[in-house]
């Protein structure tokens, strides 16, 4: 098709790159099989608070079904601290990104974090892997597919609704099953904790009320 419309193909810039992406791949392969969670910590915490140019994170957007758009305000690596841009930062690294305002459910109260992409059409692509929240701060943190961000960048995030579904749908489950234990053993039942996850849900309890007599018929 290419001889056809009398274009050649670059097979050793082709190969190049190819190699280039498995070897990105298996990094970030083994840096998931064995590297913790970035994470803010005590003291990039206060660096934030301490920043008037990042608000909290605006995470009403997390109720509705669209992509949004919004603003980068703050990227943080492990390598770099917070700084201005990805650029300086390995591709295999995992990178955190905070918005001015973001569609994605931050994990909490048991409930799975969601996954998509912060996006710039044609010119960047953050894949998000994991959400989580700081005292009010939203930080999505994923890795570079392609392209590179800076703050200040105007982008469109964009959550995986296919992940989304099923956490909802076990998320309903989890409290329909607690209406049901106080229905059936009565108000001694006491919620402990619970994991919304989209393949499954856990609901822990403690009962400490004699249940009451069930009669046969």
């Amino acid at each position: 098709m290419a001889q056809e419309n009398g274009m050649d193909i670059d097979e050793r810039g082709f190969e190049k790159a190819q190699a280039e992406a498995k070897e990105i791949s298996k990094r970030r392969k083994e840096g998931k099989g064995g590297e913790e969670l970035l994470k803010l910590d005590i003291h990039a915490r206060g660096l934030l608070e301490q920043d008037t140019s990042v608000p909290q994170t605006d995470d009403s957007a997390k109720y509705f079904l669209d992509p949004i758009e919004a603003e980068i305000k703050a990227i943080f690596s492990k390598s770099t601290g917070f700084t201005k841009s990805t650029e300086d930062i390995d591709e295999s690294e995992q990178i955190g990104i905070i918005l001015d305002k973001t569609n994605f459910y931050a994990e909490q109260g048991g409930q799975e974090y969601d996954t998509g992409h912060i996006t710039i059409d044609g010119k960047a692509d953050f894949e998000v892997t994991n959400v989580q929240a700081y005292k009010g701060y939203v930080m999505h943190t994923g890795y570079l597919s392609s392209g590179n961000l800076r703050v200040g960048d105007k982008v469109i995030a964009t959550y995986e609704e296919l992940r989304r579904w099923p956490i909802k749908n076990n998320h309903t489950g989890t409290h329909i099953l607690n209406f049901a234990l106080r229905e059936v053993l009565g108000m001694g039942v006491d919620q402990r904790g619970s994991l919304v996850a989209a393949e499954k849900l856990r609901f822990d309890f403690s009962h400490n009320v004699p249940a009451p007599k069930l009669l046969l018929s």
